[in-house]
């Protein structure tokens, strides 16, 4: 009987996990037609195929403008190359991608703790639809969660083999040569290898990844230290100013925001990869460090996998929040490395002890209380689109607030938005329309946490045997059950992303792009203005002439600076922009133009076409594209 049994959970065991994988196919293949193209998949396109095709090298003079290390430009650009341009080729790449990072995370969580666990973690993936939307973009996210799944597939394990190291640390470098931000990778994986296989497999690691990494700049050496001067302080490396290429003082795009949204963009990241964030961090807790040392193979891969993914956290919330070039960022760049978040969980979780943090209950719950109060602030963006919210916006808006006068409680002449109001120096319409809208959300989120706490006291009371069971974990592995059954609604992945459209993007994207083709003949000179849309439209075009640093448009572009120096490597300024349009046959800007650029336009002798009018149109946005060409209609090659 129990054979019987055990050979239905089996199958029950697989067919889940398969399950999981055709809910992740079908969510996968909807976002690649559905999202519309970013400026960075736009870039990584365009960028990439004019490189692979050799229209330009990488770090060629008056070239693109290598920001980002070679392959997340000359992988993509390969594929565009070999099954042509065009988003649709990007996105099967990337969905291609997506898919295969699937299987290598359930090989690696088996091998660890068995088919359960690792069939568990396909459902935690599968059910994550906004981690699934950043996979489905052509964007170096994807690439780098494939490389990195299956490099850690190679080298994580009891036993490696010389061939095992040699390919997970060739895939380990290729990561760092693709995104020079993952660079702590190689640096952790080197360490694991000398720790848990000893001194012969730590060399061939190191070697592998020295000789591969000195190879791919020695070829692109001296130029593609601008990769790595960014990150190094300038005080204490003067002698490599030649290769920092813009002054500070002279961009013209950054960002300044407040404080709350500084901790909406941390909560967002966090409600958004929620498993591989709070749902580690409360495994971690619950974990007895006794039963994982129990197997030293895998206390040791914890150890230091763990490592790397703080460091990788911590480092990605610098670079978001801790610069003023893309705050909004750090829920994209925990994409990155999230695949490692999953191998813990799996390690982890037949770790989990039921006693453990007995008698920290009260800080636990407090610390409870504060993630669920601001979980709810995080979810305001997405809590307004509710079909309901016009009526918890009214509710609270004239909620009777009890109020003491002379002595006597009063209740209903005061309403809670004057008490705002009032208390804050606020309008009618700032508490209706700015404040409450958040409020909500964060008030709701807070009493969620304390009902949360009660109900959990009072399930411990009734609790028999106590001596087995803390209440924190009680707590804790309840808000991780919620959590899944959760993850695919508006409260954690399942709200508004960025780039949501409509079913037909790919199909009106080729659309517009051939749109485009048919009215601008091969080898026109382009001048790119294009803010509201990705650079991706260009890739229809036959051959054309681009001021190659207008591809990632105000990102590029310089207040001041000597033009001569910021052209040589791939940034712009007015003065550029000024003599590329006296040069170029047409004029491409998002509407409306400004009076400024009108009179240049005029002055150039530029006249409108039909505009690509809407060049996308998603469900509540409409997408256009002004184009304007030389009056003489010729092409100046």
């Amino acid at each position: 009987m129990s054979e019987i049994l055990k050979r239905h959970h089996i199958k029950l065991t697989y067919f889940t996990a398969i399950a999981a994988l055709v809910a992740y196919v079908i969510q996968a293949y909807q976002a690649m037609n559905s999202l519309r193209p970013s400026l960075d998949e736009g870039v990584y396109l365009l960028k990439g195929y004019l490189l692979a095709s050799g229209v330009f090298t990488p770090y060629q003079p008056y070239g693109v403008w290598m920001n980002k290390m070679p392959l997340s430009f000359l992988i993509p650009g390969w594929v565009e190359v070999l099954f042509g341009p065009g988003l649709i080729t990007g996105r099967w790449y990337a969905f291609m991608l997506s898919i295969l990072i699937l299987p290598g995370i359930w090989l690696i969580a088996r091998r660890f703790s068995g088919e359960k666990i690792a069939t568990l973690i396909l459902v935690l993936i599968a059910v994550n639809p906004i981690g699934i939307k950043f996979y489905a973009q052509a964007i170096s996210q994807v690439l780098i969660a494939f490389l990195l799944v299956w490099s850690l597939f190679f080298l994580l394990g009891e036993r490696r083999s010389v061939w095992q190291i040699v390919a997970g640390s060739f895939l380990a470098a290729i990561i760092v040569f693709t995104r020079e931000n993952m660079l702590p990778v190689i640096l952790f994986i080197v360490i694991l290898m000398f720790w848990q296989h000893g001194k012969k497999a730590g060399w061939i690691s190191l070697a592998t990844i020295s000789i591969l990494l000195l190879i791919g700049h020695a070829i692109y050496f001296p130029e593609i230290l601008t990769n790595w001067v960014k990150w190094i302080p300038q005080s204490i490396t003067p002698f490599l100013d030649p290769w920092r290429i813009r002054n500070p003082d002279e961009k013209s795009y950054s960002e300044s925001i407040s404080l709350l949204s500084y901790i909406f963009i941390f909560m967002q990241g966090l409600r958004w990869h929620f498993f591989v964030s709070v749902g580690l961090g409360i495994t971690g807790l619950l974990t007895s460090i006794q039963k994982l040392k129990q197997n030293s193979w895998k206390f040791k891969t914890v150890i230091v996998l763990s490592g790397l993914f703080v460091v990788l956290f911590l480092s990605h919330v610098w670079a978001s929040l801790g610069n003023d070039y893309c705050k909004f960022c750090l829920p994209g760049y925990i994409s990155f490395f999230s695949p490692i978040g999953y191998i813990l969980l799996a390690i982890l979780i037949p770790a989990l002890s039921t006693s453990i943090l007995r008698g920290w209950g009260w800080m636990i719950s407090i610390l409870f209380v504060v993630t669920t109060t601001l979980f709810g602030f995080a979810t305001h963006q997405d809590f307004v689109r509710l079909p309901t919210y016009s009526k918890w916006l009214d509710g609270f808006f004239g909620f009777p607030v009890p109020w003491m006068r002379k002595g006597q409680l009063i209740l209903g002449e005061v309403k809670f938005w004057q008490i705002l109001a009032n208390k804050y120096n606020l309008s009618f319409e700032q508490v209706r329309l700015e404040v409450l809208p958040v409020l909500i959300p964060t008030i709701m989120g807070f009493v969620v946490g304390i009902v949360w706490i009660v109900l959990v006291f009072i399930l411990y009371r009734f609790l028999r045997n106590k001596k087995n069971v803390s209440m924190s974990f009680i707590l804790l592995t309840s808000f991780l059950m919620v959590g899944i059954l959760l993850s695919p609604t508006w409260i954690f992945g399942g709200g508004v992303f960025t780039y949501d459209c409509r079913n037909d993007v790919i199909d009106q994207i080729d659309q517009s792009g051939q749109q485009l083709a048919d009215q601008i003949e091969p080898g026109a000179k382009i001048d790119w203005r294009v803010t509201s849309m990705s650079p991706v439209m260009l890739l229809y075009l036959e051959n054309p002439k681009l001021l190659p640093a207008q591809i990632n448009t105000t990102y590029s572009f310089v207040n001041g600076g000597e033009t001569d120096f910021l052209l040589r490597y791939g940034l712009w300024n007015k003065e550029a922009a000024n003599d590329w349009l006296s040069q170029a046959d047409y004029f491409l800007a998002t509407p409306p133009i400004s009076p400024e650029v009108w009179l240049q336009l005029q002055a150039f002798g530029f006249q409108e076409i039909p505009p690509l009018s809407p060049a996308l149109q998603c469900e509540n946005e409409r997408f256009e594209i002004q184009i304007f060409s030389k009056n003489d209609g010729t092409i100046d090659n």
